[in-house]
Parts: structure tokens; sequence; C-alpha cells
């Protein structure tokens, strides 16, 4: 019933023109009924209409939960924020790829190159990120408000750095780091060579590297050095947090093999200024050529005043000695010196000469290339690698000439005497004499594993 049409008085009565009292006695029924059935309705439970109708219009209040951490907004913002995984703060940890700067590789990870520029800024003061590498590792602490809290960079694991806040400024300090240094012994049996001998024994290849340095000077490897040959070390081991980093010397090493014996101590005395390697004699370790100057597979052919020629087929002078050796391994000057040619040159192939002290000079040829740079009057030092096996010029396959000239004339690099390096000085023998016995005693009794044929 439109009731802008027909209005209802409470009186009961009605404006002229308008219907009849059936009309109204009728509408009045049907409101009377209506309000029956809401008393019935609403009364029922003992509770109000108007209350009823207050609670279906509230909005459900739902359960207590545990409150959820922040979610990145990453449809909202252009920079997605930092993820937290608890109320205390996250750490963001990464390390440098190709290509990438701190902060581009913080970004990454979700870190506003803004937020992280102040512990970048600070650590400028103790480390330049031009030096930065692949690698490096990081740390960068958020606290619960979505602020930069600190920051840890490594470089290696002595080179620590460390941001941190000192009020409202960061702070940015070098980490000491102890390093624990551990004097263990080794025993080894020779099988192929000594690098994957000592890789056998369950120790890293740097360590083959410091004993074929040692012997490089006396030892042949190729022509000495046989299966079952006895290795026994004494050594300082370097970890930090209980991690391996390096080795430290080796204050005492002994090398049988089937033609010889070889030993050697390090020593060292600040009072007079030595710290070097000596044999048991208190010669000095180091001399002044190496005894080859590569790792070479055999010598195809040696020192000669009458040899037949390969390639010219007939008998000719050979004032050298032929290394053959794979095309590309790295030939080492024999001693240091200056580079004094570095080019083809005729039946020499590819030919680098190096002129040392005392009146030698030393040629290395049929390279197949140069080591990178390398060129006439660079200054190079012993065991430095100045080029590659190759088989250029007058050559039947990939070998080293290696000659050695002495005062203007060739000699037999086999049979030179070198000059030895300097031995323990007279005031120091009595300590180093004792210092060596105790070694010596502590090397024999070293046990020495049986090879396995397996391995």
């Amino acid at each position: 019933m439109n009731l802008r049409k027909h209005p209802i008085y409470l009186s009961g009565k009605q404006s002229p023109g308008r219907q009849n009292s059936a009309a109204n006695m009728g509408t009045i029924f049907v409101i009377a009924l209506a309000v029956f059935a809401n008393y019935v309705v609403f009364m029922q439970d003992g509770t109000a209409p108007e209350e009823a109708t207050v609670q279906q219009e509230a909005p459900v209040t739902p359960a207590p939960t545990a409150p959820k951490p922040d979610l990145p907004a990453v449809e909202e913002s252009p920079t997605p924020e930092v993820p937290f995984e608890d109320e205390g703060g996250t750490v963001l940890a990464g390390n440098l790829k190709k290509g990438e700067s701190i902060l581009s590789s913080l970004e990454k990870l979700g870190m506003p190159s803004q937020a992280a520029r102040p512990v970048v800024l600070a650590m400028e003061n103790v480390f330049d990120f031009r030096k930065a590498r692949v690698g490096d590792e990081y740390e960068l602490s958020i606290n619960a408000n979505g602020e930069v809290s600190g920051f840890n960079y490594s470089t290696s694991p002595l080179d620590k750095y460390r941001v941190s806040l000192d009020g409202e400024e960061f702070v940015a300090v070098k980490r000491t780091i102890p390093v624990d240094t551990e004097i263990v012994e080794l025993g080894c049996r020779v099988k192929s060579s000594l690098y994957a001998t000592i890789k056998r024994c369950g120790e890293d290849a740097q360590l083959g590297t410091k004993l074929v340095d040692l012997l490089a000077w006396d030892l042949d490897f190729f022509e000495d050095v046989r299966n079952n040959d006895e290795i026994r070390l004494l050594l300082e081991k370097k970890t930090v947090e209980g991690r391996f980093l390096t080795y430290g010397n080796i204050l005492g090493g002994e090398y049988r093999g089937k033609f010889k014996t070889y030993r050697f101590f390090w020593y060292e005395n600040e009072k007079n200024n030595v710290a070097a390697y000596f044999t048991e004699k208190g010669d000095g370790v180091k001399k002044e050529f190496l005894k080859t100057p590569l790792k070479y597979t055999r010598i195809s052919s040696g020192y000669s005043h009458n040899r037949f020629h390969p390639v010219l087929h007939k008998w000719k002078k050979h004032l050298g000695i032929d290394y053959a050796a794979p095309t590309g391994a790295p030939v080492w000057s024999v001693a240091s010196g200056k580079v004094i040619h570095v080019g083809y040159k005729g039946a020499n192939g590819n030919l680098v000469t190096v002129r040392h002290d005392n009146g030698f000079t030393s040629y290395y040829a049929h390279l197949s290339r140069y080591a990178r740079n390398l060129k006439e009057g660079d200054t190079v030092e012993q065991k430095q690698i100045i080029g590659f096996v190759g088989a250029t010029g007058r050559a039947t396959g990939p070998h080293l000439h290696f000659g050695l000239k002495h005062k203007g004339k060739f000699v037999n690099p086999q049979k030179v005497k070198y000059t030895m390096g300097p031995s323990v000085p007279a005031n120091c023998r009595v300590e180093f004499t004792a210092q060596s016995k105790e070694r010596i005693e502590k090397l024999r009794a070293i046990p020495v594993g049986r090879i396995d044929k397996r391995s």
C-alpha cells in the first residue's frame, strides 16, 4: 500500500475524499497482525526487537590469534620491503657474483640501496670496494622496525670487516681473527707424482706445491722419483674457527728415495735475522738454479757434441737438453734474471732468453707461446712461468730445448755446480744442530703406510 497516497492518522480519521472505513479497518488489522508476529519472534528469547536489530548489523569479531609477521608489499611498491623472520628482525646473507656490486647484490635480496648505503659508506673507511671479488661473503642485519642494524663482510678467512651502530652513526672496523697453529706429522709412500701422493694421503694440494718448491733444487721429479719412495713431514697446520686455512712452515722433511735421501729443516733465529730452510749439514736449501725448468715426461735428447739430428739426418752438436712434455706444459725460469729475447728465431722457433748473475744465460726453445705480457727487459724470478711447451721451429714433436751458457760458452746443465744459498751462521750452529737432531728422531718415528693397489 502506498502510504504517500493513503496516510494513516492515529486518531483513526481520514481526510475528505479518502477510502471508506472498511478499508481503513482492513489496513489496521494487517498492521496489528504484523506487530503481533514480531512480538512472538523477538520476545520469545527475552530480547527486545531494537537490541536484536543492533546485533544483526554489528560486524562479527573473530577469535584472537597470534600476530603474523609483516609481509613485503610487492604489488604496492616497486622496491620490495625486507621480509622479517620474527619480531627480532632478520639477516640477509649472500655472496658477490660476477658483475654485481654490494648494493646491487643486496637489492636482489630485497634491501633498497638507499637503506644499505650508510653501512657501505662506513665500510669505505676500512675497505675499498673496488677490490671486492666474486665470492666475497656478507651478512646484513635488520631489526624488527625494518632498519639496518649491522653488517659483516668477508673477503677471506682472515680478512673480515664489521659495521655496527655507535649512537646514530655506523662505524666500521677490521676484525682480528685468531689463527690456531698445530704441529702435525705426515707419512706417505709415493705413488705416481708428489702432488697425487700428498692428496692421496688426505692433505691439500697446496702442501704438494710447497714440497715441490723445497725439493726442486735437488730432486729431478721425473728421473729421481720412484714408486715406494717415502715422504715424512713435520709441519705446521693453521686453522681458523676449526676450519683449515693454510700450511705454515715444514719444520722438518725427509724424502727417502731409491738413489738418495734428502732432508731439510726450517730454522729461525730472530736475533740473528735468520729464517730459512737448510739441509741437515746447515747448507741453504735454496740454490742459484733449479735442477729442471719444467715437469717433463722424459729426456728425449741429452747434451752432446755429436748427435744424429732427427730432422737434418746428420751428425751435429746438441748443446742442450731436450725435455719431452705435452704441448702447453708450463716452463719456468731456472733462476731470477733479465729477459733479453722474446720472439721467433729460426730453428729454435719461439725462444725466450734470460740473463742471470755470475755470467749465466739460459735458453728456452720451441715454445708454443710465451707467458702473458712477457717482453724483453722484464725481470723474472726463479720458477716464474715464462712460456709453454710446443713444437715450433725445427722440431719433430712437443718438447723444450733447454740450453745454458756460462761466460759465453754452452755448458751441460746437468753437470754445473751451482752456487748454494746462505748457510746457517756460525753463531747459530750449536742451536741449529741440536734442533735438527731432535727433528730427525721425530721424522724417523713417523710411520709410512703401504700403497693401496686399488688407489
